[in-house]
């Protein structure tokens, strides 16, 4: 097991998988979730909405799998049909090693996330253009 794979299983702690703490007192969310959980999430939904959910930019959370090990679909994977994804799935390097992963999301960004998700309000057109 390499040096820094050894470090990033001390770094994380035990917490619970998959769970999501909120706080009123102003402190950041906890997502935690473990590298394989993450994996298999990346390859049933687009970058795009994992990174919303995360309350983060898809490129934060691109660099995010690439710190992880963690693979991403191909730019187009999602256009394709569901035997063409099968074909298309890059295996996990390595999946018998896995660790926690923990995000921390500040709470003005997860209140944001919140409204988005929650808004109904949508876009008006006017009747006359």
């Amino acid at each position: 097991m390499s040096h820094c794979r050894q470090q990033k299983m001390r770094r994380k702690s035990d917490h619970g998988v998959g769970a999501c703490e909120a706080n009123e007192n102003s402190q950041p969310v906890v997502i935690r979730t473990t590298r394989v959980a993450l994996y298999e999430r990346v390859w049933v939904t687009p970058v795009r909405d994992l990174a919303r959910e995360f309350g983060m930019f898809s490129g934060g959370f691109v660099a995010l799998c690439g710190r992880e090990e963690i693979p991403l679909p191909v730019r187009g994977y999602w256009n394709y049909g569901r035997q063409r994804r099968k074909a298309l799935k890059i295996p996990l390097h390595e999946p018998e090693i896995d660790w926690k992963i923990e995000v921390r999301v500040p709470p003005e960004k997860m209140a944001k996330r919140r409204s988005w998700r929650s808004s109904s309000n949508g876009i008006v057109v006017p009747r006359r253009l």
